[in-house]
């Protein structure tokens, strides 16, 4: 049974590829609402499985750049590679489209620190990354609303609590 989204998603297919057919560029950067995979993959209407019609036709255009970086330094390929958990289909998609237009495998993600001085950061999807005692960064959890800080505990797990202010 297709839900709602999915049947809706069939419909826009041949519209999208028209778009794409008639010139519409797929690396073309909004400043408010980034590239245009950007914003399918922060649907969280719609699962890759719903937009694997979409996806389809995204990846049969020769020029995608998943190394295009938004305003803070992050590649598209590092925002895909954040989605491994709930985008894994995407995610697969784009690590053999960069195999198969350039040859080599992807580079490592990087997460560039968006606020000085910090150990940790929030990003507007919800995933909190923090910085290990190597340096690494990494995503440890997800916050869902504003209020929602990151503290790292006397056991040294780092952990989203909600709160009325957030510390300074």
């Amino acid at each position: 049974m297709c839900s709602p989204h999915g049947s809706r998603i069939q419909w826009l297919r041949p519209l999208f590829k028209r778009l794409l057919d008639l010139g519409a560029d797929p690396n073309l950067q909004s400043a408010r609402f980034g590239l245009p995979l950007d914003e399918l993959m922060n649907n969280i209407h719609l699962t890759d499985r719903e937009l694997a019609p979409i996806y389809d036709v995204l990846f049969e255009q020769p020029g995608l750049d998943f190394f295009i970086a938004d305003r803070g330094g992050n590649t598209l390929w590092d925002r895909v590679w954040r989605k491994t958990y709930n985008r894994p289909d995407l995610v697969s998609r784009t690590i053999h489209y960069i195999v198969e237009h350039t040859g080599a495998p992807p580079p490592p993600p990087q997460f560039r620190k968006k606020q000085p001085n910090k150990s940790w950061l929030r990003f507007n999807d919800g995933d909190v990354v923090v910085q290990g005692d190597d340096g690494v960064w990494r995503i440890a959890a997800h916050a869902r609303y504003s209020k929602d800080v990151v503290v790292r505990g006397a056991d040294g797990i780092w952990r989203v609590d909600v709160v009325d202010t957030v510390p300074a």
